[in-house]
C-alpha cells in the first residue's frame, strides 16, 4: 500500500515540472508502482482542464458582476448630485420652476430618472411653448379690454 503523501508528494513534482526523471525513475524514489504515477499524471492532465476552465468562467463572471456594480456605484453616485440640488445653499426647497431648470442642464442621468429624482412630471420637462405671434397678442388685449368694459357697464347703477 503507498501511501497518500508519497503519491501526492510525487505528482507535485510531475505536476510542477521540477523533475526532469522519467516516470519509471519516480516510482523508484518514491516506492510507487510506474503505472500509478502514469495513471495520476494522466488524471492530473484531464482534471486540469476542468479546475482552470471553472475557474476561468468563474473570474469572468466575477468581472462581468463588478463592471455592474462600478455601473451602479456611478449612476447612485450622479443621482445624488441630482438629488442634493433639490435644496438650495441653506436647506430650502426648491421651487418648481427651479427645479425644472435643473431637469434642463446637461446631465448624463436620462431627463425621465432626473424627472423622477426631482419629482417633477416628465411632461413638463418636455414642454416647449409656442410662440404667440405679435398680431395675436394685440387682438387678445383688445378682447380683453372689451370684456372689461362690458362687465363695468353690467355692473354699473345707472343703465
Amino acid at each position: 500500500q503507498v501511501s497518500s503523501g508519497k503519491l501526492s508528494s510525487a505528482m507535485a513534482r510531475i505536476s510542477g515540472g521540477r523533475s526532469k526523471k522519467t516516470p519509471a525513475e519516480l516510482a523508484e524514489q518514491f516506492d510507487l508502482h510506474p503505472n500509478q504515477i502514469q495513471d495520476r499524471k494522466r488524471r492530473l492532465v484531464e482534471g486540469a482542464e476542468e479546475v482552470f476552465a471553472a475557474n476561468a468562467a468563474r473570474a469572468q463572471h466575477q468581472e462581468q458582476e463588478l463592471e455592474r456594480l462600478h455601473a451602479k456605484i456611478g449612476q447612485l453616485t450622479m443621482e445624488n448630485v441630482v438629488q442634493s440640488t433639490r435644496t438650495d445653499s441653506l436647506g430650502r426647497s426648491q421651487s418648481l420652476n427651479e427645479r425644472r431648470a435643473q431637469i434642463q442642464l446637461p446631465h448624463r442621468l436620462a431627463k425621465r430618472r432626473r424627472c423622477e429624482l426631482l419629482n417633477v412630471a416628465p411632461s413638463t420637462a418636455y414642454y416647449r411653448p409656442n410662440p404667440v405671434a405679435e398680431a395675436d397678442l394685440a387682438l387678445i388685449r383688445l378682447s380683453d379690454e372689451i370684456q372689461l368694459q362690458l362687465s363695468l357697464l353690467r355692473e354699473s347703477p345707472h343703465r
